[in-house]
């Protein structure tokens, strides 16, 4: 947790990120994980206005198209890897 301690750095994100990975932590009882996210998101600037997110998050999807598209859809990203393969913090 150090790198939260150092002045010199800015922290960003938005309420999006935090409403998805803390509710997460706590579910899966991984406390020292939710203890860093409620550290993180006190030292962070929360980037709130939608519309910018949409934008930033529309440029990025053009410039990676393959590669943004949710893991629901199944499709396989260029490097053939399946994008619907659980991740180690998904619930089997």
């Amino acid at each position: 947790m150090q790198v939260l301690e150092d002045p010199n750095r800015l922290f960003l994100s938005s309420p999006f990120v935090k409403h998805e990975v803390s509710p997460k932590a706590l579910f899966n009882r991984r406390r020292g994980e939710y203890r860093f996210y409620e550290k993180y998101f006190r030292r962070a600037v929360m980037f709130t206005d939608l519309d910018s997110i949409l934008r930033l998050a529309s440029t990025v999807t053009s410039k990676f198209r393959g590669f943004a598209e949710p893991a629901s859809h199944g499709k396989r990203d260029r490097g053939g890897i399946p994008q619907s393969r659980k991740t180690s913090w998904s619930r089997h």
